[in-house]
């Protein structure tokens, strides 16, 4: 079943698979340095115990970690791309925990709409193929209509285009819907679902879980696991079909 909406696109009725196959993916692969902190936070005590310190963003769900180089000699730099792959051999750093925006230095937060653009820029394919691909999100409102600055106006403009023929670019997109820049748009929209944590719709970033919660598989995803079946002492036997009832004394 099918809800036709006005704009002319249709919503499902459920949307599990689709975020289910993205919710498969748990881990960055790689992040993008914001600070590099050479002796650590300084108001940790005692000074002999602080360690290099490095606050990055992932570049898939946009997560904030803390990661600690594993040898002085490794030179850090801001904007610098870093693999934290798990079975990558020669890493260069460990994955501390995660952070939230509030937990960002001040020189974190300055770099990190300059970062976002990097990202957003290396991955155009990407988010020109969510601009093919965006969907209605309730029967009145779609995904498109969360980027700041799109109205009723925009949205049908990116609607009856893409119809037409898929988004190749974001010049494409600027010269066949009169949007300024898209780009900066989606740069905006991550901004401020980092920014926010009480954000009810999440179009490019995940809610903030700790380490322990994703490998534990609890908070976000609970729903999509599947129930496990009751222990054997539990379950009702079922009797033979050639078994006779049993009498009642």
């Amino acid at each position: 079943m099918f809800i036709i909406l006005s704009f002319g696109e249709k919503i499902m009725p459920s949307r599990r698979k689709s975020e289910k196959t993205v919710k498969s993916k748990k881990y960055e692969d790689y992040v993008v340095v914001l600070e590099y902190l050479s002796e650590g936070y300084l108001e940790e005590k005692p000074p002999f115990k602080r360690e290099p310190i490095i606050q990055a963003i992932g570049e898939y769900f946009f997560t904030f970690l803390e990661l600690s180089p594993l040898s002085s000699n490794i030179p850090i730099e801001l904007h610098q791309r870093i693999s934290i792959v798990k079975e990558r051999k020669n890493k260069m750093v460990q994955v501390k925990r995660r952070l939230t925006y509030k937990d960002l230095t001040a020189t974190a937060k300055a770099e990190l709409p300059s970062v976002i653009e990097e990202i957003v820029e290396r991955q155009t394919k990407r988010f020109v193929n969510w601009f093919n691909k965006a969907s209605p999100i309730t029967t009145r409102m779609h995904q498109l209509s969360l980027l700041p600055g799109i109205g009723n106006k925009y949205l049908w403009s990116i609607l009856e285009e893409k119809k037409k023929t898929p988004f190749t670019s974001f010049e494409d997109i600027k010269e066949r819907t009169s949007l300024s820049d898209p780009k900066k748009l989606i740069v905006k929209r991550i901004l401020h679902e980092l920014e926010k944590e009480d954000v009810k719709y999440r179009l490019f970033t995940r809610r903030f879980k700790s380490l322990e919660e994703e490998e534990s598989g609890e908070s976000e995803g609970k729903e999509y696991r599947k129930e496990r079946p009751p222990p054997k002492k539990y379950r009702k036997e079922r009797a033979s079909p050639h078994e006779k009832p049993r009498k009642r004394s």
